[in-house]
């Protein structure tokens, strides 16, 4: 469907106005109670059993929509489903298709070998993906332990670490003591989806990156970091 959007319309994310791609999504489950409504696009929160849901699957999504200026509507009713409306702002295919050539083209690259570590098999995934079409080297890992095994047996082939704050087994920030151990020098990046991640960071964390990744911050932080332009905890 096609949406015109008024100024003052509210949606998650928030709209200019204009002329909107309208995707829409409907179960006929049991529907999202009022008082969490407000909460479901927060990074790790579930309503789900701790080993059955991250909580991240929403803020991901609401992450790549806000990442093409759009945004999303939710309409639910306890007992009678949900419907969720995505909005996409609508553009010539010629136009969108040079604009998001021009906008590639410009994400600062590099060819320098990554290590990124996330429990969640599909950040590493898509954050592999990120950084290898900008031109790096990417070694992905779930656990921090094997993590710290591969990177123990070869610490000078890493040029930096990119890693989840909270990991099972291992934190984030500990895994970077346990690497500077072998490298002292070794950057390093956190990523977190808590507001307080920030704090965390210490020794040789340069920078801390708020999930949801988008490619354009993973960019501009990677590159600053490697070239030594980052503030710590910046």
């Amino acid at each position: 469907d096609e949406a015109e959007v008024a100024a003052g319309t509210v949606v998650a994310g928030g709209l200019s106005p204009g002329t909107y791609v309208v995707l829409r999504v409907a179960d006929t489950g049991s529907g999202i109670a009022p008082e969490i409504m407000e909460r479901i696009f927060d990074p790790y929160f579930t309503t789900r059993e701790l080993e059955n849901g991250s909580g991240l699957g929403l803020a991901v999504v609401y992450g790549i929509v806000q990442g093409h200026e759009g945004g999303i509507d939710v309409t639910s009713e306890p007992g009678a489903g949900t419907i969720f409306s995505i909005y996409l702002p609508r553009r010539e295919t010629a136009v969108a298709a040079g604009r998001v050539k021009a906008d590639a083209a410009s994400l600062p690259r590099g060819t320098e070998h990554i290590m990124l570590v996330d429990d969640e098999e599909d950040i590493v995934a898509v954050g592999t993906r990120m950084l290898e079409h900008l031109g790096y080297r990417v070694s992905g890992y779930q656990s921090p332990v094997d993590a710290l095994e591969a990177f123990g047996r070869d610490p000078e082939t890493v040029d930096l670490l990119i890693t989840d704050l909270t990991m099972p087994g291992m934190t984030g920030d500990g895994l970077v003591e346990r690497c500077s151990r072998f490298r002292p020098e070794l950057p390093a990046i956190i990523c977190t989806g808590f507001d307080g991640g920030a704090r965390e960071c210490r020794g040789r964390v340069a920078a801390v990156i708020r999930k949801p990744l988008s490619i354009s911050r993973l960019a501009v932080a990677v590159r600053r970091v490697l070239d030594g332009d980052a503030d710590a905890c910046g």
